[in-house]
């Protein structure tokens, strides 16, 4: 019986400890602005692809 409340003792230790939370939340943020930045960069390639196109058709190749 001693062992088992020395268990449950050190599970609820464990459970109260945030360190590691803490990281797996800084991941996720960081994960979710990478997904943002990845979608809002594909959507505005078309327009920068032709932004360069016509400002490198506006200087005549020699």
């Amino acid at each position: 019986m001693k062992r088992l409340t020395e268990l449950y003792v050190k599970g609820q230790s464990m459970l109260k400890d945030e360190k590691g939370q803490t990281m797996v939340e800084y991941g996720l943020l960081l994960t979710l602005v990478a997904l943002i930045l990845a979608a809002v960069l594909s959507t505005m390639e078309l327009g920068i692809g032709r932004a360069f196109a016509n400002i490198t058709a506006k200087f005549p190749l020699s």
